[in-house]
C-alpha cells in the first residue's frame, strides 16, 4: 500500500474512532482504536476493499455494545433492597 492510501487509511480510522466515542463515551480512545484497527486488519481478505472501513466500524460497535450490556447492571440488582 503506498503512503497515500496509508494517510487515507489512518484518517478514516481517527475518523471513526471519534464517531464511535460519541456512541460510547464510557470507553477509552485507545480501547475503541485497539478494537477498531483488529477488526479493520480482519477484513484483509474483503473482496471489496472500499468496504473494509464500514465493516470494521460495524463490529467495533457490536462489540462495545456487549461490552456495554456487562457493565450496566439489571434493574433488580440496582434496586434498594428492604429490611
Amino acid at each position: 500500500m503506498n503512503g497515500e492510501h496509508d494517510g487515507e487509511r489512518e484518517r478514516g480510522l481517527r475518523e471513526v474512532t471519534q464517531q464511535i466515542l460519541l456512541t460510547y463515551p464510557w470507553a477509552s480512545p485507545e480501547h475503541v482504536e485497539a478494537i477498531l484497527r483488529s477488526n479493520y486488519d480482519a477484513t484483509n481478505g474483503a473482496k471489496v476493499q472500499n468496504y473494509r472501513l464500514l465493516l470494521a466500524e460495524r463490529d467495533t460497535r457490536v462489540q462495545l455494545r456487549r461490552e456495554a450490556s456487562s457493565r450496566t447492571p439489571r434493574p433488580a440488582e440496582s434496586w434498594p433492597t428492604r429490611a
